[in-house]
Formats: structure tokens, C-alpha cells, sequence
């Protein structure tokens, strides 16, 4: 289970990186109706397309290296924190959609690789 979980992440948090990287205009302001400078968008772009590349590197030999699950369960529980935190202090300037996109997936992967990492 944990694997399969971490390898939908790799795939999701590659293709926000690539979307965000090589399109950032199209992502956020025609997909999540959200107008933001294409460096910011592009910076984390990069920064994703390292993490799933890392990641991938990490399901590759789980069984020897699951004390690097744990970092890839923080990183979307802290997204999560960093979202929700910026809706309740009412300073979140991004669309609904985005918002909501980001805390469902967010969620999933935080509880599903925590779980799958304290069954192995």
C-alpha cells in the first residue's frame, strides 16, 4: 500500500511541477482561476519536479530507506497546515478551487503514507 501511494505522489507532485514549471499562466490563472507572478509559480514548479524525482529514487529501494517515507508524509501535511492557516487568518488571495484541490489532495497523501509507513 505504501508504495502505491507514494508512486500516485510522485505522479501528482511531478505533474504539478511540470504544469507549474513549463505552464504556470494556463495552470493557475485558466485551470484555478489564479492570477500570481509566473517566478513564484515557476520556483515551485522546480522545486516539485525535484521532489517527485527524489521520491521516485526513494520507492525504488523502500525496503532499505524507509526513513525517507517520513519527510515525504510531512511535506504534503504542511502544505495542508500552510493552506489552512492562510484561509483562517483570511489572507489566503487564491481561487476556491485551487484551495480546495489542494487540501483534498494534500490530505489523502499526508494520512495514506503515514498510515502505509506504520504498517511496514
Amino acid at each position: 500500500m505504501l508504495l502505491t501511494i507514494m508512486r500516485l505522489q510522485v505522479a501528482v507532485t511531478g505533474i504539478y511541477g511540470i504544469s507549474f514549471f513549463f505552464a504556470p499562466d494556463f495552470t493557475l490563472d485558466t485551470i484555478f482561476g489564479w492570477e500570481t507572478t509566473t517566478s513564484i509559480a515557476r520556483a515551485v514548479g522546480a522545486a516539485f519536479i525535484v521532489l517527485a524525482w527524489i521520491e521516485l529514487n526513494v520507492t525504488k529501494k523502500l525496503s532499505e530507506r524507509l526513513d525517507l517515507v517520513w519527510p515525504f508524509a510531512a511535506l504534503p501535511a504542511l502544505l495542508l497546515v500552510g493552506f489552512l492557516w492562510e484561509q483562517a487568518a483570511d489572507t489566503y488571495d487564491g481561487s476556491d478551487l485551487f484551495f480546495w484541490v489542494t487540501v483534498v489532495v494534500t490530505l489523502f497523501f499526508a494520512i495514506g503514507i503515514t498510515v502505509g509507513a506504520r504498517k511496514v
